[in-house]
């Protein structure tokens, strides 16, 4: 059975969530790569407040292709990227935001794990390779956040992106072989 998640998500939808369990994501997400997830971290660090509601939310890590057609954002492309990249700060990024999930592909470390099961956290794997998949699930880019990133944060809304695979839980249990 495929369970419909509809972010943001409560720690109690979350605690239900099951390793291997499938998903379709039904609501607002943040897209973001690499700078901006340390941009995040960074305000974390010094207490300056973050310009998005993350209380519960999901983020993609994702470097989509969005463009500006007749005064509309169009996503062309949105596929996962390497999650790993940010293993070092996401257990501090799980703890002091409040994120329920995350999406992308190739999982995290155990650290992560290990604050995913503290602060009620899944890792959502995405199949590498399927970003016209993943564009066509969106229905509105709502915003574009930190313009001046060379990939900025996008806030989409999206309708039943997936199926997707609970890759990691918040009860401690991975598909992964080997926690990086």
């Amino acid at each position: 059975m495929v369970k419909s998640l509809k972010p943001p998500l409560s720690k109690k939808t979350v605690s239900k969530l099951n390793a291997g369990d499938s998903v379709t994501i039904n609501g607002t997400i943040y897209v973001l790569r690499d700078e901006a997830e340390k941009r995040i971290f960074e305000y974390i660090k010094t207490s300056k407040k973050v310009p998005m509601h993350l209380d519960g939310a999901i983020l993609f890590h994702s470097g989509p292709i969005i463009t500006k057609m007749e005064e509309k954002w169009k996503t062309v492309a949105l596929g996962p990227t390497t999650t790993a990249r940010i293993n070092d700060i996401a257990p501090k990024i799980i703890e002091k935001t409040g994120i329920s999930g995350i999406i992308g592909k190739g999982g995290l470390g155990k650290e992560s794990l290990e604050a995913m099961e503290e602060y009620g956290c899944v890792y959502i794997a995405f199949p590498g390779g399927s970003s016209a998949f993943g564009s066509a699930a969106v229905v509105n880019v709502q915003e574009k956040i930190w313009e001046d990133l060379v990939e900025p944060v996008w806030k989409i809304e999206v309708k039943n992106l997936g199926p997707l695979t609970v890759a990691m839980d918040s009860k401690g249990k991975t598909l992964y072989r080997n926690s990086h």
